[in-house]
């Protein structure tokens, strides 16, 4: 559900040939940076262990 905003983004521009301001690049870029680190450092963590 989080990645809705960044797949529109990139389909946006693909598709459309849409272009993206300087934020809202930023925010694409945040909020795919969060959910990686949401999903990679459970698993870390588990190889760690």
């Amino acid at each position: 559900m989080s990645l809705e905003a960044v797949f529109a983004a990139i389909a946006g521009y693909l598709v459309l040939h849409q272009t993206l301001t300087g934020r809202a690049l930023i925010g694409c870029i945040l909020i795919l940076v969060g959910v990686l680190v949401v999903q990679l450092v459970p698993m870390l963590k588990k190889k760690k262990a």
